[in-house]
């Protein structure tokens, strides 16, 4: 009787939707016809395309997550206002991630938190979006609220992502490539966004200190994983496309010239090298100064005018590190941003100023009074937009996937998704540093990275099979 309900209520709602979209189809074939009769003919061809277009993805299991996670991709920028592929995901993602979740939740009936770290992302969400009272109360801006709910709204994915990993063979892996595949999109924007600086720059030093600080995640995330994938693969072809990936990921971090994704560029590798077995360390030491080698070539390949004074800036950059916290007056306003919204913190450590709230403090560059919704630094961003409680919610999330990537290398059977564990584990602590430093959980690009990472991780560890042996998430229970 129950399940004659349930499939009572889904006819309804597909019908439902199938009627709204026959609605909205007509309505525009109407108003095309009365605007622009040029393009109405383009309305049931679209139709079909799409429709062809989602039954085929339909098919595999993971088609609308690599097409969602593509779509994210290819509309990842900071261009003012609303830019159309923007807009296709947004359209996008809402729809998969509400059909997701109604088919879980009301369909099938599946229990999706099931442990500590699921409950601590669950209530994030949550709280997030009940945090627009708080909003309200200290007077925020409802576009800024709007835009913040939008970007924790990635967390979300964390759940899809996750499934996607236990329950398919290649699910680790496909998850895996939407990683390199978001840090190839990120290099491709990167590269050409500097390739027209250097065309517009009049005078050396430009060249020399020329950088797109953007998308410094995705490339991190990319690299490790595609030098992973090297090490993994048997065919050889397959090997050398990997590590050249690894170089151009590497590459465009580097111009990015963010000194805290060096940090944790350096320290992932650290760990790598350091966690990777006896038989392992030496093929992975090898991989790296195989994709340094590269790093190089395509250096000259691509900048061949400006290579010598690229290499000049990016030197005088990294041995900058050590003297930054003296001198850099970038980052010394930074810690002066990080304080005025530490003190806000502080008259108001528990629940925090929720989604769009501003804060103002000195801004020593422009020498006036800056008012901005971010802070750079991700743990006291998540302190004053949503308290200790929300601060501690995506902390337990955090800790819970590095322990259990860690400790997936370990017990999982198969030898290439130990090595992934591995790599996302030691991804998720690289990352820490620059959250000190940087304005992450503020964009896109961070957010949906840090979720990938942890949805792979708690992926690997619930994983039921493998080679046919008994159920892996057992030995990980405790984790």
């Amino acid at each position: 009787m129950e399940l004659g309900a349930d499939v009572a209520r889904v006819w309804w709602w597909g019908r439902a939707v199938l009627a709204a979209g026959l609605a909205a189809g007509i309505a525009l074939a109407i108003l095309l016809a009365a605007f622009g009769p040029v393009w109405a003919p383009l309305v049931p061809a679209g139709i079909a395309i799409g429709g062809l277009a989602l039954g085929a993805l339909s098919r595999s299991p993971y088609g609308h997550l690599c097409a969602v996670m593509t779509v994210f991709a290819l509309s990842i920028g900071y261009e003012e206002g609303v830019q159309p592929l923007e807009l296709v995901f947004a359209i996008y993602y809402a729809t998969f991630l509400a059909h997701w979740y109604g088919t879980r939740l009301f369909v099938y009936r599946e229990r999706i938190v099931r442990n500590v770290g699921d409950a601590a992302l669950a209530f994030f969400l949550v709280y997030v979006t009940c945090s627009v009272v708080l909003t309200v109360v200290f007077r925020g801006d409802p576009s800024a609220a709007f835009s913040d709910w939008i970007n924790f709204s990635y967390f979300a994915f964390y759940f899809p992502i996750r499934e996607a990993c236990e329950r398919e063979r290649s699910g680790p892996w496909v998850v895996a490539a939407i990683l390199v595949v978001l840090g190839v999109f990120a290099a491709v924007q990167n590269l050409i966004m500097l390739n027209q600086a250097y065309s517009d720059a009049t005078q050396a030093w430009q060249v020399a200190r020329g950088r797109v600080p953007m998308n410094e995640m995705p490339l991190l995330a990319g690299a490790i994983v595609a030098l992973t994938g090297a090490l993994t693969v048997r065919s050889i072809p397959a090997r050398l496309a990997l590590i050249v990936v690894f170089s151009v990921l590497v590459g465009a971090l580097i111009i990015a010239q963010s000194r805290a994704y060096y940090v944790d560029f350096v320290l992932a590798l650290v760990l790598l090298v350091a966690f990777a077995g006896r038989g392992q360390r030496a093929r992975l030491t090898a991989g790296i100064l195989v994709g340094v080698g590269g790093l190089v070539a395509l250096a000259f390949l691509l900048f061949r005018d400006y290579a010598s004074l690229v290499g000049l800036g990016l030197l005088d950059r990294a041995l900058s590190i050590g003297t930054a916290t003296s001198d850099d007056i970038s980052l010394i306003n930074r810690f002066s941003e990080t304080r005025a919204a530490w003190e806000l913190v502080r008259a108001n450590p528990i629940v925090g100023y929720g989604i769009g709230t501003t804060f103002g403090f000195y801004d020593a560059i422009s020498d006036a009074t800056w008012v901005k919704p971010y802070v750079h630094n991700g743990f006291v961003m998540l302190w004053f937009k949503f308290g200790i409680v929300g601060l501690a919610a995506v902390l337990i999330v955090w800790v819970q996937a590095i322990a259990r990537g860690l400790r997936s290398r370990l017990v999982l059977v198969e030898a290439n998704h130990r090595r992934l564990a591995l790599a996302t584990g030691v991804l998720l602590i690289a990352i820490i540093p620059s959250h000190f430093s940087a304005a992450t959980f503020t964009t896109g690009d961070t957010t949906m990275t840090f979720t990938i990472l942890c949805g792979l991780a708690n992926g690997l560890a619930g994983r039921r099979w493998a080679a046919g042996t008994a159920p892996e998430a057992e030995a990980l229970s405790r984790a």
